[in-house]
Formats: structure tokens, C-alpha cells, sequence
């Protein structure tokens, strides 16, 4: 039902950048870094919240970007780690 009910308000105004800032926040919670990646790049990409530097929303998204690529990157290290341990 709480997957149901938050589809339905986040599809209420694709364009409003605190329901896109919940979708994403959604995706990451649920381990979707891809997807939650979009969103948080529409929001540091919207024109809008260029000019405003302080605004939460976009402090929030460029922090949460860097915790998706930090999250993504220790993911490839961990890879290639067992890659490496399965040749031996």
C-alpha cells in the first residue's frame, strides 16, 4: 500500500522537485542508486535551483549524489575484489 500511495502522489506533478527529491530518496532507501541518480541529477539540473546555492533541496541532492557515487564506487571496488579472489 505505502509503495502504491507514494506512486500516486509522486506522479501527481512529475515536475515538482520536492516530490522528484522523495522519489529519489525512495530509490536510494530501497538500494536503486541507478534510478535515484536520475532524479537528484533533474534536480541539480533544473534552472530553477541553479542560482540558489543554499536552497535544501539542492544542498540535499548534491550531498546525496555524492553518497551514490561514493556508495557506487565502493560496490566496483567490491567487485573486483572478489573477482580477484575467485581466480586464486
Amino acid at each position: 500500500d505505502i509503495e502504491k500511495n507514494f506512486a500516486q502522489v509522486s506522479s501527481i506533478d512529475p515536475n515538482n522537485l520536492l516530490n522528484i527529491y522523495n522519489q529519489a530518496v525512495y530509490n536510494y532507501v530501497h538500494n536503486d542508486l541507478d534510478k535515484s541518480a536520475q532524479l537528484f541529477a533533474k534536480i541539480l539540473a533544473d534552472n530553477s535551483l541553479k542560482a540558489l546555492k543554499t536552497h535544501p533541496i539542492r544542498i540535499f541532492a548534491e550531498i546525496s549524489m555524492s553518497l551514490i557515487l561514493e556508495r557506487q564506487n565502493q560496490l566496483k571496488n567490491a567487485r573486483k575484489h572478489l573477482i580477484n579472489v575467485s581466480i586464486f
